[in-house]
């Protein structure tokens, strides 16, 4: 952002890379204080009227105004003729810079292609942040861990991404943690990872129901096993992953009856966006039957790992897991 347009358009599923954006905006925003001004919209903050005012308000200010909008994916075809006008006429004084947060792939990305013309069109410039694929996953964590200085073993990566899981966010932060603790020329190991990095067992929970929903038996039993293989107790899954399934079992109910995934999010109280967008994308593939029986199946792992069966708690959880896959999901 050295030399700045009118406009940027980042967009994708690269969560470090979206973040990374966020964070340059708002320290140039704080660096050029108090004569520039940031205004950010997001969640309901965040329309297309809102968006539009920010961009053609006036103010006493001397500095440069910058907007962020972050979570324009939201936004439907409908809305961009208006939006796309407030684009092309921002004055000299303003950059715009918009975040849509979704999957990439095939080159495309969540924001609306009408977006992406009206931006270039009014000389700015649109960025696809794809996230790196299973396969490319520890060359990804290899490439950050050197940007911070780390010389890590294929073993060590190997090791922190089954420990941590494959958000691209978490990594990073363990990744951070890891430059800290770093000594003897920075070089990472498996002892390393086992020394500074916890299991995301929140995430980890949240991955599991995922599989569980989308009816990935092999996923979901080999999430169970790496979650065990931790040394983590059954207990400290249990929450999240009870509280998972609730929160998709009322979105499905939601939508079933014709509520709208605002109304989802306002219900649940799920922040940030993306989170609500995740449960609501879930929540429409999801079968409410087999959200039913994952649900009685964790009451009934709940009553095992509190002293109510002779299973230990992981034995228990496994053939739970296995009980919901291995019954076939209704057409949707």
């Amino acid at each position: 952002m050295a030399d700045l347009k009118p406009a940027y358009l980042i967009h994708g599923d690269d969560e470090v890379k979206l973040d990374a954006w966020r964070t340059r905006l708002r320290a140039r925003a704080l660096t050029e204080a108090p004569e520039a001004t940031l205004e950010v919209l997001t969640d309901d903050r965040l329309t297309v009227d809102a968006l539009v005012a920010a961009t053609t308000a006036m103010t006493l200010g001397t500095g440069r105004i910058y907007v962020l909008a972050d979570g324009v994916e939201k936004f439907r075809d409908a809305d961009m003729k208006q939006l796309a006008v407030a684009i092309g006429n921002l004055s000299t004084d303003i950059t715009v810079v918009l975040i849509a947060s979704g999957e990439a792939k095939n080159g495309k990305g969540p924001a609306p292609a009408t977006l992406a013309k009206a931006v270039e069109r009014a000389g700015g410039e649109v960025h696809l942040c794809a996230a790196s694929t299973d396969g490319r996953l520890t060359s990804w964590v290899a490439g950050r861990a050197d940007t911070l200085g780390l010389l890590i073993s294929r073993e060590a990566v190997e090791l922190l991404i089954a420990r941590v899981g494959d958000r691209q966010r978490s990594l990073m932060r363990e990744l951070e943690k890891l430059a800290t603790y770093a000594s003897d020329g920075n070089r990472i190991e498996p002892d390393d990872i086992e020394a500074v990095c916890g299991v995301n067992v929140e995430g980890r929970a949240y991955d599991l129901a995922t599989a569980i929903i989308a009816g990935d038996r092999r996923r979901a039993l080999q999430l169970v096993e790496q979650v065990k293989a931790s040394g983590e107790e059954p207990m400290r899954i249990l929450f999240p992953l009870k509280s998972k399934f609730v929160d998709t079992r009322t979105a499905w109910a939601m939508l079933e009856e014709g509520r709208t995934p605002q109304d989802v999010q306002a219900r649940l109280r799920l922040y940030p966006s993306r989170r609500a967008r995740d449960t609501v994308a879930e929540a429409r593939s999801a079968d409410g039957e087999q959200l039913e029986r994952a649900i009685a199946e964790l009451a009934d792992w709940d009553y095992a790992i509190r002293g109510g069966s002779n299973l230990d708690g992981w034995t228990a959880l496994t053939l739970a897991v296995e009980r919901v896959t291995a019954t076939p999901r209704a057409s949707v």
